[in-house]
Parts: structure tokens; sequence; C-alpha cells
């Protein structure tokens, strides 16, 4: 009975999977979360997250750590690797309003449109569907930049325009195009 009872006691809880609730203490744990790591970051951002997170970020990428950043709004950021999710795209998949942060590929937290539940674990199978989601955004963002005008028009007209919705949010940054 010893033996047993000792197993369940010591069962690691890196499995368990969390919830944190209320927009305050869910800021306050992303940025403990980026102040903790030592090697990676993986995040999913908007505007205003990017705002309440930019000093840590940046700290981050002071400290040598590889940041990778998908801004789902307008907002920019002069560190790390940095992609911009297409608008239409952000819609599509309810990345809107939505804050993921992956630390080290051990943690993730992930908090839905209204930041007033998030969760987190250590999973090691959620976390790394969470830091792949990431890192096949990046990937898709790379590929979009290779493509040209001829295979563009080989895609499908709803995959097409998502990319043309990012080539026009493009052009808006760059001052070539006026809203």
């Amino acid at each position: 009975l010893r033996t047993g009872l000792t197993r369940l006691y010591n069962a690691p809880t890196v499995d368990r999977v969390w919830s944190l609730s209320g927009g305050r203490s869910i800021m306050t744990y992303t940025v403990q979360l980026i102040e903790q790591a030592q090697k990676e970051i993986y995040l999913v951002v908007t505007d205003d997250d990017l705002e309440g997170l930019r000093s840590a970020i940046q700290a981050a990428c002071a400290r040598s750590v590889d940041v990778h950043t998908l801004l789902t709004g307008e907002a920019s950021l002069d560190c790390g690797e940095i992609a911009h999710h297409p608008p239409l795209e952000s819609e599509l998949h309810g990345l809107t309003g939505m804050l993921l942060v992956v630390v080290d590929n051990q943690e993730v937290l992930i908090s839905g449109k209204d930041h007033e539940l998030a969760t987190i674990t250590r999973n090691a199978h959620l976390v790394g569907i969470a830091r792949q989601f990431v890192w096949m955004e990046f990937f898709t963002q790379r590929i979009r930049t290779r493509l040209g005008a001829d295979l563009l028009e080989r895609l499908d007209p709803q995959d097409r325009q998502i990319f043309e919705s990012l080539n026009v949010l493009a052009e808006t940054r760059s001052g070539k195009r006026r809203r």
C-alpha cells in the first residue's frame, strides 16, 4: 500500500491543464512566462496585448531569447522574428483577440477573445501542438513572400483572397496605399 500511495503522491503534475481567470491575472502570468523564458518564445498577440507585453518581449530579445511573434493586428515590433497574420484568415480561424504564448517548448498559455479565461499547461502534446501552430503560420508567411502572381492565380479563390488581403495590409503599412 505504501509503494502504491507513494507513486500516486509523487505523480508528476506536468500533464495537468489549469485555468486562470481575469484579464489582469492572465497578463501578469503571461509577463512572468516571458520573463522566465531561457531559449525561445512563440507568441500570437493582438495590438492591445502587444502594448502590455512589449517591454517584457524586448527584454527577452535583449537576453538573446529567440522570440517569434505573430501579430494579428496592425502594430509592429522591432525585435525577434515578426509575421503579420492576414486579417481575413485571423477572422476565419478565430484568432482575433487571441493570446497564445509558448515558452521554451515547455509551457503554453492560451486565452480567448475576452481574456477572461486562459488555459495553461505543460502537457508536452498540447505545448507541441501550440508551438507547431505558430511555427506553421511563420512558414506560411515566408512561403507567401516567395509566391509569384502566376502561383497565386492557381490557388482557389478563397485562398487567393487571404493572400490578397495580406498584400493590401502590407501596402497600407508601407504607405503605398491609403485606406
